[in-house]
């Protein structure tokens, strides 16, 4: 019996939308939502007869569109009723993995204006890859058949700001901020948090295909992408870099 990452072979990988979709927070986000099609039928009437994406480049695309709405406060609120609380629990087929800090400000479905069953999410404080976050996203994207892993960081991150100050914070936060140093360390001494968050995201995904052979063969067949983003608490934006 064929694999599933086996039957998608035969595609040409999908490298990098997020090189072909730039755009700022506000005219932009604007623009991204005047793109989006709307739909003839009443909100609460939409079914999953629309399919959800498939390849990594429509992920991407509906993540971005998402994200959009949510800036300029259109979200459609869409797959949240009684009928596909029903559908999901026949099992889930999530497109997308986010590896997303804890922070309470930070609610990846809001920010993608996703629905029930469309999103993975997978929290820990600073987005970090420990053993149980690895796992996580292998089962989401071997078994469940995710496309993308987002690693979202955000702005005024708490973990981040903690490995930066140092000091003993007790066995199990130090453990946490030790997986947060490296990007400490790689950063000039004058980086403003910003900069290290970003870092940190982009170490995460490293170190998520370094951890991961089940991960690392999708990436390099290009079934998978793994992307490191930013999300800023004040505007909603989230920049994919």
């Amino acid at each position: 019996k064929r694999s599933f990452f086996s039957m998608l072979r035969a595609l040409a990988p999908c490298r990098r939308l997020l090189n072909q979709l730039p755009f700022s927070p506000a005219p932009a986000a604007a623009a991204a939502v005047a793109a989006v099609p709307r739909r003839a039928y009443p909100l609460r009437a939409f079914q999953a007869q629309e399919a959800l994406p498939q390849t990594v480049q429509d992920v991407l695309l509906r993540l971005k569109q998402g994200n959009a709405r949510f800036v300029v406060e259109q979200q459609e609120g869409r797959l949240q009723d009684r009928t596909r609380r029903s559908e999901l629990k026949a099992g889930q087929q999530p497109y997308a993995v986010v590896v997303s800090c804890a922070d309470s400000r930070v609610v990846p479905e809001l920010a993608f204006d996703t629905g029930l069953g469309e999103l993975f999410v997978v929290r820990v404080a600073g987005n970090v890859a420990n053993q149980s976050t690895v796992a996580s996203v292998e089962f989401a994207c071997s078994v469940l058949q995710a496309r993308v892993v987002v690693v979202l960081g955000h702005e005024q991150c708490g973990a981040v700001a903690a490995a930066r100050a140092g000091g003993d914070n007790g066995p199990n936060l130090n453990t946490l901020l030790n997986r947060i140093h490296p990007a400490v360390k790689a950063c000039p001494k004058n980086a403003d948090l910003a900069e290290i968050i970003k870092k940190n995201a982009r170490n995460t995904c490293i170190e998520l295909l370094g951890s991961s052979t089940i991960l690392r063969r999708a990436y390099k067949s290009g079934e998978l992408d793994i992307v490191p983003a930013y999300y800023e608490l004040e505007t909603g934006h989230v920049e994919f870099f």
